[in-house]
């Protein structure tokens, strides 16, 4: 039954972020028995991760993630991803979960080889700064990783019917723009019919939030080489600072991405002399708003002026030097 789940999942294009283990110590403890000190490779645990690589490593888009808010310590998390890896012959990623307001668990498995990918627990208005962050430490361990968000706290409201666009200038684009390579949604705790992450019965209540992340992922398939871009905050100045000011993801000197959660001031952005073309994206509609517009840098700076519509709402610029070839762009399902 779960196979049959899964397999839809996959034609639909969502990936599959697979928890092997609860913080809970009944849970933790279901796979080991109570043992103690750093070996965890116990017979029931061995046959869990077996059980579920050969059912299911077969499937293109899986993140193993060995627990939910990991108390395991270093050692213990890399025995348990080291086995783990071994049997996984498509190397799928693997991740560690951290608890809320602590990164211990990630810390521990800096530049580690069996680990490649996050699964972070954040508070909203820290998503950009920790994506920044991680991508960072990850690099400089020898072991880049790439950057995920799956729990935005608090943990009694979390993503709701009515919080979409708050968290569409806090969290999604604060994270895409800063190169995080996904973002998952925690629904809180809701009664029914709203429902939370215990208990949802109906999707579509977060219909908003499902369609801006729509839109984020086509404005950078579709109109950016996003995976030679990095997070380049710092060529923007002058704009509003609300929700934190803007995002830039840049390939310098070729194409800029830039979020503005409030377009109110106008912005500045630095680049190298010679002509671009600017257009602006409504990330509420996913469309582009009015026409291409002809600019061009002087002194290092590029002022980027107001957007074709309400100036309050939050804004996309998209840069992009006139001389600049685009890629020929990554296949996607």
């Amino acid at each position: 039954e779960w196979r049959v789940v899964f397999e839809h999942a996959q034609r639909r294009g969502i990936a599959l972020h697979v928890v092997l283990n609860e913080t809970e110590p009944a849970n933790r403890r279901w796979l080991d028995g109570g043992a103690e000190g750093d070996d965890l490779l116990t017979p029931p645990r061995r046959l869990f991760y077996r059980e579920l690589v050969a059912r299911f490593a077969d499937l293109p888009a899986i993140k193993w993630n060995l627990s939910e808010e990991s108390v395991f310590r270093g050692p213990q998390a890399i025995a348990l991803a080291g086995y783990l890896a071994a049997l996984d012959w498509a190397d799928h990623p693997i991740a560690v979960h951290n608890p809320a307001d602590w990164f211990g668990p990630l810390e521990d498995v800096l530049g580690r080889p069996e680990f490649s990918m996050t699964a972070i627990q954040y508070q909203p208005d820290e998503a950009g700064a920790l994506v920044e962050a991680w991508r960072a430490n990850s690099e400089r361990a020898g072991r880049p990783w790439v950057v995920e968000l799956d729990e935005n706290r608090p943990a009694q409201e979390g993503l709701t019917p009515d919080n979409a666009g708050a968290l569409r200038k806090t969290v999604l684009y604060d994270a895409l723009f800063s190169g995080a390579g996904g973002v998952e949604w925690y629904l809180g705790y809701h009664d029914l019919p709203v429902g939370g992450d215990l208990n949802v019965e109906d999707f579509r209540t977060r219909a908003d939030m499902w369609a801006y992340a729509a839109y984020a992922r086509r404005f950078l398939e579709e109109n950016t080489p996003f995976w030679l871009m990095a997070p380049a905050d710092d060529l923007l100045s002058g704009e509003a600072a609300d929700f934190g000011g803007g995002e830039v993801l840049a390939l310098p000197g070729a194409v800029y991405a830039i979020y503005l959660p409030s377009a109110a001031q106008p912005a500045t952005l630095a680049a190298p002399d010679g002509d671009y073309t600017l257009r602006w994206y409504d990330p509420r509609t996913g469309q582009f708003a009015g026409s291409p517009r002809p600019l061009a840098a002087t002194g290092g700076a590029l002022a980027l002026g107001a957007p074709p519509a309400d100036a309050t709402s939050d804004w996309v610029a998209l840069v992009t030097a006139t001389a600049y070839v685009a890629p020929t762009p990554a296949a996607y399902p």
